[in-house]
C-alpha cells in the first residue's frame, strides 16, 4: 500500500502548491522566499557594484546597441518630465 505524501507547505505562508516552490527551498514559496531575501539583496548589490568586475561589466555594456537605445527613451521622457516640471511651476 503507497504511503501518502504530505503537501509541501510553506513555513511563512502555509502556501501549499508545490509549482510555485523552489526546488532548493521546499520550505519556502517563491513569494515569500523573494520577500525574505530583499534586504539581503540590496546590501549584497551595493557590495557587488563596489567590485572591478561589475565595473568592468557596466563599461562593455554601455557600448551596447541595446544601451544607446534605452539611454535614448530614457532621455526623451526626461526631457518631458523636465518641460512638465516646469510648466507646473510657472
Amino acid at each position: 500500500m503507497p504511503r501518502k505524501l504530505k503537501p509541501h507547505l510553506c513555513r511563512e505562508c502555509g502556501e501549499s502548491n508545490p509549482e510555485k516552490f523552489y526546488k532548493r527551498y521546499k520550505s519556502l514559496c517563491k513569494i515569500c522566499f523573494l520577500e525574505s531575501n530583499k534586504e539581503y539583496n540590496k546590501e549584497y548589490n551595493k557590495e557587488y557594484q563596489k567590485t572591478d568586475k561589475y565595473k568592468e561589466y557596466q563599461k562593455k555594456y554601455q557600448k551596447t546597441d541595446k544601451y544607446k537605445e534605452y539611454k535614448k527613451e530614457y532621455m526623451k521622457e526626461y526631457r518631458k518630465n523636465i518641460i512638465n516640471v516646469e510648466k507646473n511651476k510657472n
